[in-house]
């Protein structure tokens, strides 16, 4: 069924990259899975090898307030965002309880967002969920921006590893 003021084409297109977009959300749940304790803990590797395809060069990432631009420097300042909570598993001081997409579905003006949570559990975790969301813009089946913001401060969760 087509909508009004639209053609086949350009809803073919987003089911497209609606379609990525779970690819990607399901390539990102997998890196949650890898155990980082047995390996040397190198996320940014992991990232791109993992995560490169979907990724344009001159991708550009917005993380809160902050921009940076770039592919290689985008992961590489994901992959230190991520350090403290990497020593905090290693440590043994914490687990990863959840990590899921909680909805994804696209906005208006086309752009996707995917509502994601976390929670990290163990002897020293409250056990707070912490959520965010992603704005991801698609061209030429790769994301060339994308912004991270934050949702509701905390929520407590119950029972941890």
């Amino acid at each position: 069924m087509m909508s009004r003021g639209r053609s086949c084409d350009s809803e073919k297109i987003e089911r497209s990259d609606l379609s990525l977009e779970t690819e990607l959300n399901a390539a990102i749940l997998e890196i949650g899975k890898e155990d980082f304790l047995l390996e040397n803990f190198d996320l940014q590797s992991l990232f791109s090898e993992s995560l490169n395809r979907y990724y344009s060069d001159e991708f550009v990432l917005w993380l809160g307030s902050e921009l940076t631009s770039g592919k290689q420097a985008a992961f590489q300042r994901l992959a230190d965002l991520l350090e403290p909570v990497h020593t905090v598993l290693e440590m043994g001081l914490g687990c990863v309880d959840i990590f899921r997409v909680v909805s994804s579905f696209q906005d208006s003006k086309g752009d996707l967002i995917s509502e994601w949570e976390a929670v990290l559990g163990g002897p020293y975790s409250i056990g707070a969920a912490i959520r965010w969301r992603t704005l991801r813009v698609w061209k030429q089946r790769v994301v060339i921006a994308e912004r991270m913001e934050p949702r509701s401060r905390w929520a407590r969760k119950g029972p941890s590893c």
